[in-house]
């Protein structure tokens, strides 16, 4: 897929995710995985005050799945201001309490957006 393919869908997603308001940079990595180490195939970078994000995706994959990828990474974008209220909070407490908090809404936030993604998907008749 070409860079300016990538850029098309998270044009479209962006739209139909009311993230007009953020300048989202796509990157297309030739490539099966963003990370070796970890096997993911998108990558989300954001700077909440700026609305301002760069979404990595490798996109030597299928169109289904580059597509699933950009949406799950733009619903990073759309969740980054709740992102940015849980780095105030977190910063109120302890080392070990941090630790914890993160550990919790990373456990809870990614299965979300995974849920959402199949939704939205479905809802726009991409049959999950």
């Amino acid at each position: 897929m070409t860079q300016r393919k990538l850029q098309q869908i998270v044009n479209k997603w962006q739209a139909i995710l009311r993230l007009q308001d953020w300048e989202v940079e796509a990157v297309a990595v030739q490539a099966e995985y963003t990370d070796l180490i970890d096997g993911n195939t998108g990558l989300c970078e954001r700077r909440t005050n700026h609305h301002i994000a760069r979404i990595t995706i490798a996109v030597k994959q299928s169109a289904e799945k580059v597509e699933e990828d950009v949406l799950h990474e733009l619903l990073h974008v759309k969740l980054a201001p709740l992102w940015a209220l849980h780095l105030n909070l977190r910063s109120l407490l302890g080392s070990s309490a941090q630790e914890l908090a993160t550990s919790c809404w990373t456990d809870t936030e990614e299965p979300f957006i995974n849920d959402l993604v199949q939704a939205l998907l479905g809802v726009h008749g991409y049959g999950c």
